[in-house]
């Protein structure tokens, strides 16, 4: 089985950098629209993910990143439910 490229096996996806397998503009548009209906830094993002704050940083500049980190952020997206407000209860006024 071969990756989406059809240059590697699908054993090392892991290892092949996310430009060869996919639209990197349309990855940096989701975190764009991401980081603002939640409030999150880019860097926030990527450190939560995939523990590197420099993350979305380096997939600007055009550097390789793994699918595997690729798809962690996904899921962090994808799973990510915003910290619920506490509101002060009425004896906390009194």
């Amino acid at each position: 089985m071969w990756d989406v490229s059809g240059k590697y096996p699908i054993a090392n996806v892991g290892r092949i950098p996310y430009h060869a397998l996919m639209d990197r503009e349309k990855l940096i548009s989701e975190i764009e629209a991401f980081a603002e209906a939640t409030g999150l830094a880019e860097s926030t993002i990527g450190g939560r993910a995939v523990k590197d704050s420099r993350f979305v940083s380096r997939l600007r500049d055009g550097k390789a990143v793994t699918f595997q980190n690729v798809e962690r952020l996904r899921d962090f997206m994808r799973g990510y439910r915003a910290p619920r407000r506490s509101t002060p209860s009425h004896e906390a006024r009194a």
